[in-house]
């Protein structure tokens, strides 16, 4: 998941920085959430246990994209004189 949040980072987020890597994280969180859903119809789940899976997974996207954001610079054009 790192990478591939790297390289969505890399491609979609020309700007940078932490809170536009912490944003990105937070929706790619949010798209993650229907994974839970679908295992919370198919196991013996409580809600508290999904409202927990819902919060980790919105912490830990936007943690990883904040990271990644304040570590990852793109690299600069080169110009030939």
């Amino acid at each position: 998941m790192a990478f591939f949040l790297t390289l969505l980072y890399a491609r979609f987020v020309p700007m940078g920085g932490a809170g536009a890597g912490a944003m990105l994280g937070i929706l790619i969180g949010l798209v993650f959430i229907g994974n839970n859903l679908i295992a919370f119809a198919v196991h013996p789940l409580t809600s508290k246990i999904l409202c927990g899976w819902f919060v980790g997974d919105l912490l830990e996207f936007g943690i990883a994209g904040a990271i990644i954001g304040a570590i990852y610079k793109p690299a600069q054009a080169q110009t030939i004189p």
